[in-house]
């Protein structure tokens, strides 16, 4: 797939939902601080200098997130929510240098266990799974 880089130009009539103007502020929140930002098919993407990346990811019809945080191309951690406000706030806090647990306790009042799925997230520690319900 093809990455877009912000900054790019959005129409208004493309930020008309607060879901889409929350994406639009996502990238140019991720850009102002300093990141590098980009759309990647339907995913928000973020990475920063020291090899963190964050990716959201839309999952399914509802309003549903999937947030992955990386470091160095290995996972950190996996987690759905039900806002992307909160999915983004936790790519961002992980790209300053917050700590996986944080994050995730942050996120609690919006994690979801998606269908067919036992846990809400998953965190990952040194190429293992840690799981947490």
């Amino acid at each position: 797939m093809r990455k877009r880089y912000w900054p790019f130009e959005v129409s208004a009539q493309e930020q008309g939902t607060p879901t889409r103007l929350g994406q639009v502020q996502f990238l140019a929140k991720a850009y102002q601080d300093g990141y590098h930002p980009y759309l990647e098919g339907g995913d928000f993407v973020a990475t920063n200098a020291d090899k963190r990346a964050g990716t959201i990811i839309a999952r399914g019809s509802k309003s549903r997130w999937e947030v992955v945080l990386s470091h160095a191309n290995e996972k950190a951690a996996s987690a759905f929510v039900d806002d992307f406000c909160c999915a983004a706030n936790a790519v961002l806090r992980w790209l300053g240098g917050d700590e996986v647990g944080a994050i995730i306790a942050e996120c609690k009042g919006h994690l979801v266990v998606p269908p067919g799925a036992v846990l809400s997230h998953v965190i990952y520690v040194c190429g293992s799974e840690q799981s947490r319900p």
